[in-house]
């Protein structure tokens, strides 16, 4: 007969051949003996050994028993995350039926999703993974309030910030001491993760523009008294650079360059 420590470093050791014969001599684990079990196997990151366990009836009939209470399956999932092996993500996912979007746990003023735990790892692969799954770049805080952007520029993972802005991830959220992921990317001194948020911030303003309103101001500012009615002595002791070069700056938007003075 044998225990749960012996599956248990079974499992971390890799060694299918004892996994398979723990469970041919005994299947008697209490719940939460299996989900131990399978929560091992997931940290292990070892499809082998996972695939090797949830091949046995025991599992089987633990996930199917876990559907109409999911909490269990979240921490799981999340386990499978910390790991970071994409193929047993997306057996656990399929075998649970559960989206990955949906995945969670709530731990006092912890707001824990798969995408903040591979930020915080700075997997890009999870990452990757779970953003073409469809979860939601800003869900998950840690108790200190910071969303998987914050945590991945505040441990300098300029690749998993990168990703992060390319799914939107908003670069306006703020802590619980009120820092943005930028302001942690300044105090923590990564220039190449500062100037990913410079280039998303300049993105976002392009976006905002409105090429027929800027032409509309610029006719405006063409026609302005100001500017065209004076006489022609007057006109030569006026300078008008500062109306051209106001002008200048809104067909520079117009065209996606904008002045950042």
């Amino acid at each position: 007969m044998s225990d749960k420590h012996d599956v248990v470093r079974a499992i971390e050791n890799s060694d299918i051949h004892s996994i398979t014969k723990y469970f041919k001599t005994n299947s008697t684990f209490t719940h939460d003996e299996l989900e131990a079990f399978v929560k091992t196997a997931c940290l292990s990151g070892s499809y082998q050994v996972f695939s090797c366990l949830i091949a046995q009836q025991p599992f089987q009939l633990f996930l199917n028993g876990q559907r109409d209470t999911t909490n269990v399956l979240y921490r799981l999932m999340n386990a499978a995350t910390q790991g970071g092996n994409v193929d047993i993500m997306t057996t656990f996912s399929r075998l649970s039926g559960i989206k990955w979007q949906d995945v969670h746990e709530d731990q006092l003023s912890e707001h824990l999703t798969p995408l903040l735990i591979a930020s915080i790892r700075g997997d890009t692969d999870a990452m990757q993974f779970l953003v073409d799954e469809g979860v939601d770049p800003n869900n998950g805080t840690t108790r200190d309030g910071n969303a998987p952007i914050a945590m991945a520029a505040a441990h300098g993972f300029t690749d998993a910030v990168e990703i992060l802005l390319d799914a939107g991830a908003s670069v306006d959220l703020r802590n619980n001491n009120g820092e943005s992921a930028q302001d942690l990317a300044l105090l923590y001194n990564y220039e190449d993760i500062v100037q990913l948020f410079y280039q998303a911030s300049n993105h976002r303003a392009l976006e905002q523009v409105d090429g027929e309103t800027i032409k509309t101001t610029i006719s405006k500012l063409r026609q302005a008294k100001n500017y065209t009615n004076y006489a022609v002595r007057e006109r030569e002791n006026i300078d008008f650079n500062r109306v051209q070069n106001k002008i200048s700056k809104l067909k520079a938007r117009i065209h996606g360059c904008i002045d950042h003075q």
